[in-house]
């Protein structure tokens, strides 16, 4: 059972949270509250919170790199039962500079408003032009996409989009622009399959219903802030549906070491934020043995 005195198990943490406690089972368990833990789809306790918490945060074997991984990297179980100031790096700039926000070389000459460099710049505007220097099509086209990341802003969980060519574009877009950026994977609501407009659609945790079906509102720097028509039906007038994506990618190093088996013989980021500090990309490379090995820039500097 939790101890309600606990600084582990706060409530009024989990109430500025905004993490709704409740008594889901009064006849089974009476006076015990429950709250939905998105990650793991199921009503929960803060002290199961708590236990898979510390259980994620564990010394782990060989054999242990998936169980609890989405806890691991969990900043609402982070907020409510982490009391070690090591537990997460604090930010600090080890940005490399003169890296290309899209293939990541360095020592390149950049283009100062986007961070691109010259080719990279060359290949988008051949994109948008439909036509390389000679007048043909182009070969690789760099097509660029509003992509949505993941940012805590505030301490709470926030997302924005970014213009790139992919998702790791768009993280190392995000922290070139951000200073101290902290990033995070959840979603907004729960994605459900509308079959009346054959399309998935976030649902509002309140108002799961077709009537739920989540709205979006884009500011001009792609900050996505997402309405419910149930709850906020002035806001939500003339906004379109909003649509399902991606969450932000956090992983494990050891986890990428083993998937990336095309590392390059230099550190390349990945499109996959570091789960122990959440502010860095992993990167990769190849070892001139052939062993892939895998590091955060901030985690493991020397």
């Amino acid at each position: 059972m939790c101890d309600h005195t606990s600084p582990r198990c706060d409530h009024t943490t989990a109430a500025k949270l905004g993490i709704e406690l409740v008594e889901a089972h009064p006849d089974l368990m009476p006076g015990v509250l429950f709250f939905g833990c998105q990650r793991h789809k199921a009503t929960i306790t803060l002290e199961t919170c708590r236990r898979n918490w510390d259980e994620a945060h564990a010394r782990r074997g060989p054999d242990d790199l998936d169980r609890r991984a989405a806890c691991r990297s969990c900043t609402i179980g982070q907020h409510l039962h982490s009391t070690d100031a090591t537990d997460a790096a604090e930010w600090a700039d080890v940005r490399r500079p003169g890296e290309c926000v899209r293939c990541a070389r360095v020592g390149l000459r950049l283009v100062s408003t986007t961070g691109e460099c010259v080719s990279c710049w060359n290949r988008r505007r051949e994109a948008e032009r439909g036509r390389n220097a000679r007048g043909r099509p182009p070969m690789f086209p760099h097509t660029m996409t509003p992509r949505r990341v993941g940012l805590v802003v505030d301490g709470k969980p926030a997302f924005r989009r970014f213009l790139a060519h992919h998702e790791g574009e768009a993280v190392s877009v995000a922290l070139r622009q951000v200073d101290g950026a902290k990033f995070h994977n959840l979603q907004p609501g729960a994605a459900a399959w509308n079959a009346k407009a054959c399309r998935f659609e976030y649902r509002c945790s309140k108002h799961p219903g077709e009537f739920g079906a989540l709205r979006e509102l884009v500011s001009g720097d792609g900050t996505v802030e997402y309405i419910c028509p149930v709850c906020s039906p002035g806001r939500a007038v003339g906004l379109p549906v909003a649509r399902v994506e991606a969450a932000t990618s956090i992983m494990q190093g050891e986890f990428m070491a083993a998937a990336c088996e095309d590392a390059q013989e230099v550190w390349t980021p990945t499109a996959h934020v570091c789960d122990r500090c959440e502010h860095y990309p992993i990167q990769v490379r190849r070892r001139p043995r052939g062993a892939v090995e895998a590091q955060c820039p901030l985690c493991d500097q020397e």
